[in-house]
C-alpha cells in the first residue's frame, strides 16, 4: 500500500480528513494515513492538482478523467467507504 492505484482503468478514491487525521483510500481499501491540517485558505478547493508553491496557478495536475466527485459534511468511516466503493 503506497498511495498509487493501477492504470488505464476506472478507480475509486476517497480522502478523509477528521480534524487533520488523513486516510486515503483506494477501491474501498486504506492504502495511506497521516496528519495534514484543515486550513482555513481563501483559496479555492482544488481536485486533481494541487496550489503552486507561490501561490498562483495550479501544479502535479493529474492525468485523466475524474467523475463522480463528492464532499461530504462530515468524515467518512472506513465502513462507509467500503459501503459506497461496493454500490
Amino acid at each position: 500500500p503506497n498511495g498509487s492505484f493501477p492504470n488505464d482503468q476506472w478507480n475509486h478514491v476517497v480522502i478523509t480528513n477528521d480534524n487533520g487525521s488523513a486516510n486515503m483510500y483506494i477501491n474501498g481499501e486504506l492504502q495511506v494515513s497521516g496528519y495534514v491540517p484543515i486550513s482555513n485558505s481563501p483559496k479555492d478547493l482544488v481536485i486533481g492538482a494541487r496550489h503552486g508553491n507561490d501561490g498562483f496557478g495550479y501544479v502535479d495536475a493529474y492525468q485523466g478523467a475524474i467523475d463522480e466527485v463528492a464532499i461530504w459534511k462530515a468524515s467518512l468511516s472506513a465502513n462507509d467507504v467500503r459501503t459506497i466503493y461496493q454500490h
